[in-house]
């Protein structure tokens, strides 16, 4: 039983089962049980998941209120009926000048305010979605984006845009579009980041 506890602690934090971890473990087909059986999954499901170790990412499994998914290098396991709510952005507009430097961090996005136009607005991202990433001059869906950046299946749920008219100004947390950069001919600098409060930690910390 303490080889079971102590198994389950090396291979399970933050409802992530670390498939390396677990495969090396004396017993990973033990080990999932003991994890997933208490959310409601069956021995036979339990069978197929510890099957899908050694198969492609992208296969989920599903209980009653959960489900897994079998990601690179990571079962996720999520409650089934998670809700997301859009972020909760602050917004600070400033006057641009020489000693204006932009900050590196991609949870700020800094705007030429004459750029953006009104509706600014916050949306999931959809099929066939498509920016341009600061930095680049072809335009990139976001689908392509997010697989480029190793999210998981998982994580693509929970990404949220915000959007100036029609546009996509900002992949919030994530990167900003180059269409509203700041340049030579920019006056004011809109500012913006999520509200977070102090007990918040940041999201994909493996990522």
């Amino acid at each position: 039983l303490e080889a079971i506890k102590k198994g389950i602690q090396q291979v399970y934090k933050n409802n992530k089962i670390d498939i390396a971890k677990l495969l090396q473990e004396p017993s990973p087909s033990s080990l999932l049980y003991e994890i997933l059986h208490p959310k409601g999954f069956t021995s036979q499901q339990i069978e197929s998941i510890h099957n899908s170790l050694y198969e492609q990412p992208g296969k989920q499994f599903f209980s009653s209120k959960w489900r897994v998914l079998k990601d690179r290098d990571y079962l996720l396991i999520e409650e089934k009926d998670k809700k997301t709510t859009p972020p909760q952005l602050e917004f600070e507009e400033v006057e641009y000048n020489t000693d204006f430097i932009i900050p590196k961090d991609k949870e700020i996005a800094c705007f030429d305010k004459n750029k953006l136009k009104e509706p600014l607005t916050i949306r999931k991202w959809q099929q066939g979605d498509y920016f341009i990433p600061f930095g680049m001059k072809g335009r990139k869906k976001i689908s392509d984006y997010l697989t480029d950046e190793k999210f998981s299946r998982f994580d693509k749920e929970n990404v949220w845009l915000l959007c100036s008219g029609e546009n996509i100004a900002w992949i919030i947390n994530e990167r900003t579009d180059q269409r509203f950069r700041i340049d030579k001919e920019t006056q004011r600098v809109v500012i913006v980041k999520e509200k977070r409060s102090q007990t918040d930690t940041p999201s994909n910390p493996d990522r």
